[in-house]
């Protein structure tokens, strides 16, 4: 059986996310909850928001919607993204170094210059996502049944 990520496929594994609709945050309420120590950010639904620049390293964002949000130049070390919606988000000079963004929806993200090393990017969807200048050194991906590295 093929591991390659249809985008019918990814539409069902959102839906099938728990994404509380209603609890929406704020840019400045992650920031806050995560000053405080707070790491757990999954099912929310984060789309549009504003983390740019943002220092959010080892927080977990499974299964969030994070679709047309702004993370560029975030710092995101080794952070988790597994089942999350990214697509057309700004992630450009984001640092994403030893993260998890199996099974994550990249369709239409800006990753420009992105720092990628050491990501599993295992089934992730990345149709129409532009890698210009983004460090993929050691990042993880499969192609049928086999794991590739960069």
């Amino acid at each position: 059986m093929s591991n390659i990520i249809t985008k019918r496929m990814v539409s069902k594994m959102v839906d099938q996310t728990e994404i509380n609709q209603t609890e929406r945050r704020t840019g400045k309420e992650i920031l806050q909850m995560y000053a405080k120590g707070e790491r757990d950010f999954r099912n929310l639904d984060l789309e549009g928001i504003d983390l740019a620049g943002a220092d959010l390293s080892s927080a977990c964002f499974d299964g969030t919607n994070l679709s047309n949000a702004n993370l560029s130049f975030a710092k995101l070390t080794n952070a988790s993204f597994v089942g999350s919606d990214l697509s057309n988000s700004d992630l450009e000079g984001a640092n994403f170094r030893y993260s998890d963004l199996n099974r994550a929806n990249l369709s239409d993200a800006k990753l420009s210059g992105t720092d990628l090393r050491d990501t599993d990017l295992t089934d992730a969807y990345i149709s129409k996502t532009g890698f210009k200048g983004a460090d993929l050194d050691g990042a993880k991906t499969r192609v049928g049944n086999e794991d590739i590295y960069f």
